[in-house]
């Protein structure tokens, strides 16, 4: 009876040994082979409204030889990008990238990861960093988008040049008016530290009338800018006639646009 006991103690024994090795076996398996990824020419930035090209070389390693399937994540909103081809087949090691950003597209700094993927063996990763640009160019925009002139009297307004992408060309400004019967007068200095200042004068004898003015900005291989003023003509009553203080603070508004 003791020696049956000691026989089923050891045969115990053993079985837990044997599921404690399996388990082991199981949770410790680690697929063979290996994706390793790296890039050339990749762009050190893309800017707004174009595309880049860039190369994706695969290397297999440690026993793979099977198909390796290619993504981009975590693309910006506005930017587009897809390997041609995206699956590697019969040892291909190579495969092109074009990157295109939309208009949509926010400038900024974008990380991206690079993706290699293949049956039975591991991810192959790349991270890198998306920069995004603004191409050169130029917005317009005023300080007072809406004037108001009695007849006789002057408003002004500043015109703010704002520029993008490193542009740092010249800006030349046009002005039309929507009823060119309205008799205005119109100024516009030339800009100074990418700001410059429009008066609209109207004559003695303008009638009541509201009309738009519309600035255009021409550059050099650059799309033409526009911006708007809504020039309100008041009754037919000057502005010291209607009241003594409006003359002073049309001066005013004058003087503080030339500072």
């Amino acid at each position: 009876m003791l020696v049956r006991a000691h026989c089923r103690a050891a045969a115990l024994f053993a079985l837990v040994i044997l599921a404690a090795c399996g388990t082991d076996s199981t949770t410790s398996t680690i697929p063979p082979g290996a994706i390793n990824l790296a890039v050339s020419d990749f762009p050190s930035s893309l800017a707004v409204d174009s595309t880049r090209r860039f190369t994706i070389s695969v290397t297999r390693g440690q026993g793979y030889s099977g198909d390796v399937d290619l993504s981009i994540d975590s693309l910006p909103p506005g930017v587009f990008g897809f390997p041609f081809p995206n699956r590697l087949t019969n040892g291909v090691a190579v495969s092109s990238v074009s990157l295109s950003a939309s208009r949509a597209t926010t400038s900024g700094t974008y990380p991206i990861t690079i993706r290699g993927t293949g049956t039975g063996v591991a991810a192959g990763t790349l991270r890198m960093n998306l920069v995004v640009t603004s191409p050169p160019g130029y917005q317009l925009d005023l300080t007072s988008p809406s004037l108001s002139v009695f007849p006789g009297t002057s408003a002004s307004t500043r015109v703010l040049l704002k520029r993008t992408g490193g542009f740092t060309g010249a800006v030349n400004l046009l002005t039309t008016v929507s009823d060119s019967r309205v008799p205005l007068t119109i100024f516009l200095s030339p800009f100074a530290r990418d700001s410059a200042v429009l008066t609209v004068t109207a004559a003695p004898t303008a009638n009541a009338a509201t009309l738009t003015l519309i600035l255009t900005g021409r550059a050099a291989g650059l799309e033409d800018r526009t911006v708007a003023a809504v020039v309100s003509v008041r009754a037919g009553v000057s502005a010291l006639e209607a009241d003594p203080h409006v003359l002073r603070h049309v001066e005013n508004s004058e003087r503080d646009a030339l500072r």
